[in-house]
């Protein structure tokens, strides 16, 4: 495994850990984290949530879920709720299109 990318920041596998930890709330059906660019910081957090049927999930609940769990500076800073996430044929997250999808939903508000 490569540890710094080609613009010398060192992966330490965060957003991975987030989204394991994230899969332990009981409203959560499927999760995935992604980085949205931020001019300041680089990157900041957005968990992307498919909630259980039925069930809903406000970024409060999700904070105050994580906050015992995970860093405070590891937590998200944006919740969104999807009704899929974009996988591969295989069934993995493809994050290039969910970052999209974030970004298109940042860009609208």
């Amino acid at each position: 495994m490569r540890v710094f990318n080609a613009d010398g920041w060192f992966a330490t596998g965060d957003i991975g850990i987030l989204e394991e930890v994230l899969y332990q709330h009981p409203k959560v059906l499927e999760a995935a984290a992604v980085g949205i660019p931020d001019p300041r910081l680089g990157e900041r957090v957005c968990a992307c949530i498919v909630p259980r049927p039925g069930e809903s999930l406000s970024f409060e609940e999700l904070i105050a879920f994580l906050e015992d769990k995970i860093a405070t500076y590891k937590l998200p800073e944006f919740l969104r709720l999807l009704d899929a996430l974009p996988r591969t044929p295989t069934g993995k997250v493809r994050k290039g299109p969910l970052r999209d999808i974030v970004l298109e939903s940042v860009r609208a508000e």
